[in-house]
């Protein structure tokens, strides 16, 4: 992995729960997990991500990518929200779909 700015700080951490820490399937998809999201490299996904194993502990540490929340977007405002902000948001999510599929 190139050297980069983001730091723990700015990261999100998943972490595999200690009841699963022996259980070998768990184990492979927790690391699975973590490799494919290392690969993805999208505008909309969450960013950079790299996998730690430390004492038997499996954590996956994800760049966190500062882009507000839904309550933000969706404010005080009873009701659905108008499809022009719902079709683009939309098309972000599922552009991020697309490339996750396509690289497995």
């Amino acid at each position: 992995m190139e050297a980069s700015t983001w730091t723990l700080a700015t990261s999100s951490l998943s972490f595999l729960k200690p009841e699963y820490a022996g259980n070998e399937e768990m184990q492979a998809r927790f690391l699975n997990e973590g490799k494919r999201q290392a690969l993805l490299n999208h505008a909309n996904s969450s960013g950079r991500s790299i996998f730690l194993k430390d004492e038997g502990r499996h954590f996956l540490v994800i760049q966190y990518v500062e882009r507000g929340s839904l309550q933000d977007l969706l404010g005080d405002k009873p009701g659905p929200l108008p499809l022009t902000i719902v079709v683009p948001l939309m098309l972000h999510v599922l552009s991020a779909l697309d490339y996750a599929h396509e690289q497995g």
